[in-house]
């Protein structure tokens, strides 16, 4: 047998292909063991609020006088809903013909739409950038403020804070070159509404009884204590408002002959509702809840507990108030609210992953390829979740944030390698 010798550059890449194979060998085992390490089904720690919530039907009242009409027929406002007005003052008009009636709305549209078009006429396009900035910092602006007043439950500036943004979103269209013809439509409603021509129509006037603040819906339900009193109601009263039986009002119609709108007399106004007498322990009146109540744009608002008035069937009188006043609230009649009575704030756990391992509650965390075992204090707890103390007391071995908590597994032990 004969054998050539191997020229130096052959056997440079033989020694280094049998280095690699040996590297590769060497290095199978943690990498098969990566490659089939066992993923556990985990769960971040986060801070997290939860409420304990109380649903309940509830009432509203305010203070507020009906308007006086001579007989039914369609009413029209003559002055916005929230306006502010004085005794004598003329707030809406009834007319007996409903084309009438209709004819006398379509005018006062076209006069709002004149208006709006003509607040955003003096607006061209091609303007400098520096313009469009100023634009992007006003609708930023509008945008803040609005998030604001819903996180403060600022009811009465949400409706003009919103219009106030759509008119700034259309003042920089124009401005960017939108191509909107804004002369040409002013135009075309003016020339609209000089058609209409004479209003002249029969209707006779509504004249504010008191001064407050117009709004166009009339009372739902009625206590028979004075406003003043409403703090005192009890659990029999309030479940005899809520038994009522109230026909809803039509808009623009009158539904009750001597009905033609409201004066709201003052901003403040009372939720009223019962609840168990164990859920009203809990309470105190001056304290300030979070309400979410259904039929408000607002998804929670924060309300005063004015009273708590429990009596012996094991129930209780929950009077609640507040000084925001909007359109919604005025209109606002039985509702369903929900009552944030306690909130917890701490490390959201998964209910199936707490453990009891000898004294110590706790739960299992992941830290690289090992299990290790965390004690907790749980604060609250519901049948999906639970609540833990952030406060580790000087326990190093405490739940800490962003650790990796095992929602499952029978066969857990503190020092465990996953494999």
């Amino acid at each position: 047998m004969t054998f050539e010798r191997l020229s130096r550059p052959v056997m440079r890449a033989a020694i280094a292909l049998l280095l690699l194979g040996l590297l590769i060998l060497t290095a199978y085992q943690p990498i098969a063991s990566m490659l089939h390490h066992k993923t556990l089904n985990t769960e971040t720690a986060l801070i997290t609020t939860i409420a304990r919530t109380v649903d309940a039907d509830a009432v509203a009242i305010r203070s507020e006088q009906d308007l006086s009409a001579s007989g039914p027929g369609t009413v029209v406002p003559a002055v916005s809903n929230g306006k502010k007005v004085a005794v004598g003052d003329v707030v809406a008009r009834v007319f007996t013909s409903a084309e009438q009636a209709q004819r006398l709305m379509d005018y006062n549209a076209l006069t709002e739409e004149i208006a709006y078009y003509e607040d955003i006429s003096g607006i061209s396009g091609g303007t400098q950038y520096a313009n469009f900035e100023s634009y992007d910092q006003q609708i930023s602006d509008d945008l803040f403020g609005l998030k604001r007043a819903i996180d403060n439950g600022k009811l009465t500036d949400i409706s003009e804070l919103v219009n106030t943004m759509c008119l700034d979103v259309t003042k920089k269209q124009i401005a960017v070159g939108g191509g909107f013809d804004v002369q040409g439509r002013l135009e075309a409603l003016r020339s609209k509404k000089e058609s209409f021509g004479d209003l002249d129509t029969e209707a006779f006037s509504v004249t504010a009884e008191a001064s407050g603040y117009y709004f166009d819906t009339s009372d739902a339900r009625a206590s028979d204590r004075p406003f003043m009193e409403i703090p005192k109601l009890t659990v029999g009263e309030i479940d005899a408002l809520l038994q009522q039986e109230i026909k809803d009002d039509v808009p623009g119609e009158l539904t009750r002959a001597d009905a033609a709108g409201k004066i709201v007399t003052q901003f403040t106004w009372y939720l009223v509702c019962c609840v168990d007498a164990a859920d009203a322990e809990i309470l105190t009146p001056g304290q300030r809840i979070k309400v979410t109540v259904d039929g408000l744009s607002t998804e929670v608002m924060r309300m005063n507990i004015k009273a708590i008035n429990p009596d012996e069937s094991g129930r209780a009188a929950l009077i609640l108030s507040s000084s925001e006043m909007n359109e919604q609230v005025a209109a606002l009649g039985k509702t369903h609210i929900r009552l944030n009575v306690e909130e917890y704030t701490g490390y959201a756990v998964n209910k199936e992953a707490v453990r009891v391992q000898g004294d110590k509650k706790g739960v299992f965390v992941q830290l690289g390829n090992t299990v290790r075992f965390r004690t907790i204090k749980i604060l609250y707890e519901n049948d999906a979740v639970a609540i833990v103390d952030t406060d580790a007391e000087g326990d190093s071995n405490y739940l800490k944030l962003y650790d990796e908590v095992i929602k499952e597994g029978t066969d857990l032990s503190d020092g465990q390698l996953i494999s």
